[in-house]
């Protein structure tokens, strides 16, 4: 089964090509999976929730605060949302975010051994990273009715710079194999879409 992840900073559109692309999948009788990484409805999504919602302000939260407590809460709500995800048969996973989304969060402040070592044990073969500057992505997650606290103009800058390190000169060893390729989401939906259909087209071919 190859593994197609979907990345980029909040409000790049990644859940919204998951559907388009595994509905299209679907329709042409590829057996597809649907892995959602970033979906916290499992017990680890829901300590995630409590802990860094902007209402999370009582002094316990002060023990999620460390990068490798983060890293192993999110870690653990992936595995958790993997094992819920997989079907027998899929040729295609398709995800909403990856490893490589740990590696842009924590791999300056965690040993790329921890995170590889807590992680779900996947890699994307292929990465589409939908790119939109951060002034965009945080005018798209305005109105969400939940947002963490790290959801601002600055995180949002550092995280997309952090993308691109490890897109290229920090690759980490683990993604040595995986192909990125960058779409600029800031194109209308349907443009986007065409563009992520060719490459997935080709990358099954």
């Amino acid at each position: 089964m190859k593994h197609i992840a979907f990345e980029g900073i909040d409000g790049a559109g990644k859940s919204t090509q998951v559907d388009i692309q595994y509905s299209r999948l679907e329709g042409m009788q590829v057996p597809t999976s649907v892995y959602r990484y970033s979906e916290k409805n499992n017990l680890w999504g829901k300590i995630i929730k409590g802990a860094y919602s902007l209402d999370g302000q009582s002094s316990f939260n002060l023990f999620f605060k460390p990068r490798i407590i983060q890293e192993t809460l999110y870690a653990l709500s992936a595995r958790a949302n993997l094992r819920s995800s997989r079907k027998e048969n899929s040729e295609l996973l398709l995800s909403d975010r990856s490893i490589v989304t740990a590696y842009a969060s924590h791999l300056n402040d965690i040993p790329e051994w921890f995170i590889s070592l807590v992680e779900p044990p996947i890699t994307p073969n292929l990465v589409i990273y939908l790119d939109i500057p951060p002034e965009v992505g945080l005018i798209r997650i305005n109105d969400r009715y939940s947002k963490f606290r790290d959801e601002d103009l600055e995180s949002l800058t550092e995280f997309r710079d952090l993308y691109m390190h490890v897109m290229s000169e920090k690759r980490p060893k683990r993604l040595k194999d995986t192909e990125f390729v960058i779409v600029d989401a800031t194109k209308s939906l349907e443009e986007v879409t065409s563009e992520a259909t060719k490459i997935i087209d080709e990358f099954r071919r």
